[in-house]
């Protein structure tokens, strides 16, 4: 099909006003190349009254693949965004798995559209298979209802089969990160770490979000938590208001910045202090890059009673930023690794029990039974799985990180340092992306399930934590994550 015919598709089909002059544009200056006439323009763009997404994105995604690299690529690039957005929240099944693999075939460096197709495929069902082949013979190219199939198999435990069809895949399609990512998860269901690890680092060069951030093998955990190399130096924190003599029995740990102090801050304070109205509780603020006004705020808390105590830390610019979306996906990986990271200082401060929690967080009732509650009144960790098929769905969130414990114990600091060396030197190769710290500790744990069987670990049911989706009436906190932008 030539650019004119590609022109005249798009122009009947799209759905996106925005668009439309530019495709016109386009399709004039395209005539006027050709010797063609303007004025037939009005009738070429003759609506045919009704739009389809199965006709609209093959007709967008044609006119973006003649004109890239042209002057034209950013506009086309926007309405194909725009285009991807309406693709997901409006189809379903397999249909929307084909046209998201049809935008994301164009415009491959899209991490949009690399993060709902992989949504798309992990969240597949069995059904939308059997609704587009009923007699369940599967074309051997229709690799999004393979990608089912296998996604289906982790699901149900079938892991061999699973591991088949994603191996067959990985041979017809080699460095596809969908089917990698899928492979990389049955090689772990059948405990093979290593190949699994092997995958994430291919996927590592092109994919850092979110499984080229998971390492897993025993070479590379044990490596890094054996080697002090990827310690922070003593001088990377700086107390701001130093603990008293430790009198606390339950004390919490957050990590912010001035904007997250300022919003949420309050409301955690004052949730606490009805919570526990007879004290026995500190929280402990981590602070990145905090202005003078937010530090002095948090002195005055401390001065007038309030039981908290804070350390800093600063983030440099890094000279390699190139565009505010990289600057705001390095700065949000930072702030959510940070408290992971001044942990084992922590733990070695105090010398007594740790709740990491988010500090969007608002206290319900006391923790004092929470262990027990979850069936390990003494472990060294305790942590949220999401659910049972988190491991067949998405290894970098099986565990649910706004709230944890780390016991103060010499098993739980080793633990800690393993994850604070994982976390530095995953940054210190240029791993940045949102998860990195879920996907750490994913791998930390997993290692330490493996060599250190005696190290005990809790699994804190999800129903715990409450939020604006599910309020849980047995809720030790309410979260509220996702209520701001």
């Amino acid at each position: 099909m030539n650019r004119l015919a590609t022109l005249d598709a798009a122009l009947r089909v799209t759905a996106n006003p925005t668009v439309e002059p530019l495709l016109g544009a386009l399709l004039v200056d395209e005539l006027s190349r050709r010797g063609g006439s303007p004025p037939v323009l009005p009738e070429m763009m003759a609506k045919a009254g009704e739009f389809c997404l199965a006709t609209e994105v093959p007709a967008l995604v044609a006119v973006y693949e003649c004109f890239r690299q042209t002057n034209q690529e950013p506009a086309l690039a926007a309405a194909l965004d725009e285009l991807l957005e309406r693709t997901f929240r409006t189809c379903r099944g397999l249909e929307r798995a084909h046209l998201l693999e049809r935008i994301w075939a164009a415009m491959p460096y899209s991490m949009r559209a690399y993060g709902y197709l992989r949504t798309c495929c992990l969240d597949a069902r069995f059904d939308d298979i059997l609704r587009s082949y009923p007699d369940e013979r599967v074309p051997e190219d229709d690799l999004a209802a393979w990608i089912f199939l296998a996604q289906v198999a982790l699901r149900s435990g079938e892991h061999g089969e699973a591991r088949n069809i994603l191996s067959i895949l990985d041979a017809r399609h080699p460095g596809n990160p969908f089917v990698q990512e899928l492979l990389a998860n049955a090689l772990i269901a059948g405990g093979d770490f290593a190949t699994a690890d092997a995958i994430y680092l291919r996927m590592a060069e092109h994919y850092a979000w979110p499984a080229g951030l998971i390492r897993l093998s025993d070479a590379h955990v044990g490596q890094h938590y054996a080697s002090a190399e990827w310690d922070d130096p003593p001088e990377r924190f700086e107390w701001l208001c130093r603990p008293p003599r430790l009198d606390a029995t339950r004390l919490f740990v957050i990590g912010v910045d001035d904007r997250y102090a300022k919003r949420y801050l309050p409301g955690l304070l004052s949730s606490l202090a009805r919570t526990y109205p007879q004290d026995g509780w500190r929280l402990h603020i981590h602070l990145i890059n905090p202005a003078p006004e937010t530090g002095d705020w948090i002195a005055g808390l401390r001065q007038s009673g309030t039981p908290l105590c804070a350390t800093v830390e600063r983030m440099a610019p890094r000279a390699t930023e190139t565009s505010d979306t990289r600057r705001i996906i390095e700065t949000r990986t930072y702030y959510a690794c940070a408290r992971f990271r001044i942990l084992p200082r922590l733990l070695e401060q105090y010398a007594q029990p740790l709740w990491i929690i988010d500090a969007d967080m608002l206290a319900r009732r006391p923790i004092d039974t929470l262990l027990a509650e979850a069936g390990d009144p003494a472990p060294h960790l305790g942590i949220i799985p999401l659910d049972g098929r988190a491991r067949a769905r998405c290894l970098y969130e099986e565990y649910y990180l706004s709230m944890s414990y780390y016991a103060p114990s010499p098993a739980t600091l080793r633990f800690t340092r393993t994850l604070a060396r994982q976390i530095n030197h995953l940054l210190a190769c240029d791993r940045w992306g949102w998860g990195l710290d879920q996907a750490a500790i994913f791998a930390v744990v997993a290692w330490f399930e493996r060599h250190h069987p005696d190290f005990r670990i809790a699994r804190i049911p999800r129903s715990f934590v409450s939020d604006i989706d599910k309020g849980h009436s047995d809720a030790y906190f309410h979260s509220l994550v996702g209520s701001v932008e």
